[in-house]
């Protein structure tokens, strides 16, 4: 579930990608528009991923995942996640650590990197960090969703360099 600030300042939508998943289920994008292709590994409950005011991404599994979300080209950075302790809220804030930031690119895949948050958790730590696996996600994107593939690029949009694309090209890699 993807909440949007009424204002309608992002458009925004979440798509969960599932092998039962028709084509049909995603979104179109309108101008200006990108994807935000989000692959989680939790090992713990989360009850949000707030990327702004107005977007917060729930009910991500645990388990692996992955999410589209559709959103506006620019630039973007995640600034909480909610990471509960039995009945204690509990936040990680990351708002003032550019590694989370990614920008969005128009009518493209991007990703930013892997999500993930440890299954071990104290009460006032939680371990959280962002990995690039771009090889195994499109392998599953390409798995899941080939047309979508073959007509949206896939590129990196993370905060650090990755030639794996660019090495063997997007064109050698359609499914």
């Amino acid at each position: 579930m993807l909440h949007v600030n009424r204002l309608g300042l992002v458009a925004a939508l979440v798509v969960a990608l599932t092998s039962s998943a028709l084509a049909d289920d995603v979104p179109n994008l309108l101008a200006g528009e990108g994807y935000l292709l989000i692959d989680a590994d939790i090992g713990r409950k989360t009850v949000g991923w707030r990327l702004s005011k107005e977007i917060v991404v729930d009910e991500i599994p645990v388990g692996r995942s992955l999410r589209l979300i559709k959103l506006k080209r620019g630039t973007y950075q995640w600034q909480e996640i909610s990471v509960p302790h039995f009945d204690l809220p509990h936040r990680v804030d990351l708002s003032d650590d550019s590694r989370w930031s990614f920008t969005i690119e128009s009518n493209r895949i991007n990703y930013a990197g892997t999500l993930i948050v440890g299954d071990v958790r104290q009460r006032e730590n939680v371990n959280v960090w962002y990995v690039n696996r771009l090889s195994e996600v499109f392998a599953r994107l390409a798995e899941t969703y080939p047309d979508l593939l073959a007509s949206h690029p896939l590129v990196y949009s993370g905060r650090y360099r990755d030639d794996f694309l660019e090495e063997y090209g997007h064109a050698t890699l359609q499914p």
